[in-house]
């Protein structure tokens, strides 16, 4: 009994661990590099150091602005597919929206 109860621990065992296996060997990772993601990212939008006024010039007017938020003001300026950061009047970052 105590032979045979030993047998089926051991034998139990072994399945677990090849199963486990087995599952891990079958696991995939899909990576896709930024550059093969689409076009959606290439968008011309305002450059770092430009003026309120120079954006304005270029790309019209936001879909909405908000702000100042914070000391040094913080404005963001939202257009069709991207949003504008400016720290007092000039841009300090722009980022495209997700599409």
């Amino acid at each position: 009994m105590k032979h045979t109860q030993s047998l089926m621990i051991n034998l139990g065992l072994t399945c677990a661990l090849s199963f486990s296996s087995i599952t891990a060997a079958n696991a995939e990772t899909l990576a896709i590099p930024l550059g093969q993601q689409g076009n959606h990212w290439e968008v011309a939008r305002p450059a770092t150091g430009m003026s309120k006024a120079q954006v304005s010039a270029e790309y019209g007017e936001p879909l909405e602005r908000s702000g100042p938020v914070g000391d040094p003001g913080i404005y963001i300026w939202t257009y069709d597919k991207f949003k504008v950061y400016f720290e007092g009047e000039r841009v300090i970052h722009s980022v495209v929206i997700a599409q």
